[in-house]
């Protein structure tokens, strides 16, 4: 399970949105050490355990079979909320501050990415507004 969990939790770090993507992931070795992993799973194993956790309600089912699918999605729900509550508990629970910096560079010519926005000096003209973060407990 940690497998699993590890690849889903990697691919979505790396941006993918596909499950063919998570093939570029298979090489990587520091990653599954970092994160007390085995291996990076396949694509399809990925797939095939995501969908025996929350099965879909097919069109044409009887209704046992729509009863057996609604318990584990109520199941898989339960687990996942259990799951993901004890894994953010600490860190809602510990006082923080996000400090956010707003910087506005000033721009002359085209470049890109420049939109006319606040520009303090030169009101009208394009600028980039760098944002800046920083988390402190």
């Amino acid at each position: 399970m940690v497998d699993l969990l590890g690849t889903w939790l990697l691919s979505i770090l790396d941006g993918q949105r596909r499950y063919a993507h998570i093939a570029g992931l298979r090489g990587d070795e520091v990653a599954p050490e970092i994160l007390g992993m085995g291996k990076i799973v396949s694509d399809e194993s990925l797939r095939r355990a995501l969908s025996a956790l929350a099965p879909g309600l097919l069109k044409r089912c009887d209704e046992a079979q729509r009863a057996t699918r609604l318990a584990q999605l109520v199941k898989s729900t339960s687990w996942m909320d259990t799951a993901l509550s004890e894994s953010t508990g600490e860190a809602l629970n510990t006082a923080w501050i996000l400090d956010a910096d707003t910087s506005v560079k000033l721009l002359y010519g085209h470049q890109t990415g420049a939109e006319i926005s606040y520009n303090p000096r030169k009101p009208g003209r394009p600028s980039h507004t760098l944002h800046t973060y920083s988390l402190t407990s």
